[in-house]
């Protein structure tokens, strides 16, 4: 049976609010929250600007934090989640990257956080933008990271949330980017389409909607997924004619040109290359030391179903330093939380865990000391 008009209209909104929790573009006005760090601080702040020399026209813009003391002292490039965000990561008055750069510098531990192309001070194209482009970014970031005064070269690392942790991967793969360790936050071990499609059950029970209905989106959503997914050659416009069929042959009564606008978010280059991607693959290729962390109540990537493959992808690759942990009681912000679902993260006054801060930052330490 294909979704009646109202059916389909329901699964559309919540298609593209799925897409908009992920890219965590939430920027509504929030006060000011508790954690974000106040000046004076007992570290130094330098903003850096640079081209990226892996196309041309980008300059991207961010801030290395020093620590107090003489060098030189390991680091970390810190790599945000999907969609456009600034060097703090920045979501509902939250500041997370922002939080994580103040401990790790108190702890003797450099950083740069960087906003994405398009965002703040950095500029580049979006028309083309992948994760992939968004890689090559953090790429020509840690070649900057690496060569500023008083940073150690041979202990600079990443930490990266969500689609940055696959980022911080692909970093790591590389050997030619000398990546020293990585911490993987709520990182995505299954395919982006079996998420979305947890995210969807989610957020429609919190909305009290029944199984029916719920049946009825996981449906739609795994069909035109595997338009995308099957199709990777088709050109932007013979995919969204794809798409538009598959619609039509669910839902027969719904207007074809409202149709063709919804299902235009499946045929941006980001969507294409990310359903495409499989996380484990990337990281059965990382050799240095790692630490995946999720959180117990992370509704947008279940820590049961990600974890999992990502601890098994290290063990088929042989990485002798590879931890695999879920903490307790935190959401996908890593913010403690009664149920982690997304309509608590504005109410949570806390920005990021201090459980989370030290498991990471005790980690890095012990990976770092005395080399």
């Amino acid at each position: 049976m294909g979704l009646s008009m109202g059916k389909y209209s329901v699964w559309i909104r919540s298609f593209i609010g799925v897409c908009l929790s992920v890219c965590m573009t939430l920027v509504a006005a929030a006060p000011a929250r508790p954690q974000t760090p106040q000046p004076p601080f007992p570290y130094a702040e330098k903003e850096l600007a640079f081209e990226s020399p892996f196309e041309a026209d980008v300059r991207l813009a961010g801030t290395l934090v020093m620590p107090a003391g003489k060098g030189p002292f390991p680091a970390v490039l810190l790599l945000n989640g999907p969609g456009q965000q600034d060097r703090d990561a920045t979501v509902l008055g939250h500041k997370p990257f922002a939080v994580i750069a103040d401990y790790l510098a108190r702890r003797g531990i450099a950083s740069l956080r960087v906003d994405d192309r398009g965002v703040g001070r950095s500029q580049g194209a979006l028309s083309e933008l992948t994760t992939a482009v968004s890689a090559a970014d953090a790429a020509a970031a840690l070649s900057m990271l690496r060569g500023q005064a008083g940073i150690d070269p041979a202990r600079v690392g990443a930490i990266g949330h969500s689609e940055g942790a696959v980022i911080a991967a692909m970093l790591a793969a590389e050997p030619s980017n000398r990546v020293a360790f990585v911490v993987l936050l709520a990182a995505p071990g299954v395919n982006h389409d079996q998420n979305i499609q947890y995210q969807i059950e989610n957020f429609a029970r919190a909305a009290g909607e029944s199984d029916k209905v719920i049946r009825s989106k996981l449906r739609a959503q795994v069909r035109l997924d595997a338009v995308v997914t099957r199709n990777p050659r088709l050109s932007t416009e013979d995919l969204v004619e794809a798409l538009l069929k598959t619609v039509m042959d669910m839902s027969p009564q719904t207007n074809p040109e409202q149709a063709r606008r919804a299902v235009l978010a499946f045929t941006r280059p980001w969507m294409r290359y990310y359903l495409a991607l499989d996380p484990v693959t990337v990281m059965e290729h990382v050799r240095c030391p790692v630490l995946a962390l999720s959180g117990e109540k992370d509704m947008q990537v279940r820590a049961q179903d990600n974890l999992g493959p990502i601890e098994r992808a290290f063990e088929r690759s042989g990485n002798k330093d590879a931890t695999v942990s879920i903490l307790p009681g935190l959401n996908h912000l890593f913010q403690s939380a009664n149920t982690g679902a997304i309509n608590e993260y504005d109410k949570i006054e806390e920005s990021f865990s201090p459980l989370a801060l030290k498991t990471f930052g005790d980690w890095i330490e012990m990976r770092t000391r005395g080399k």
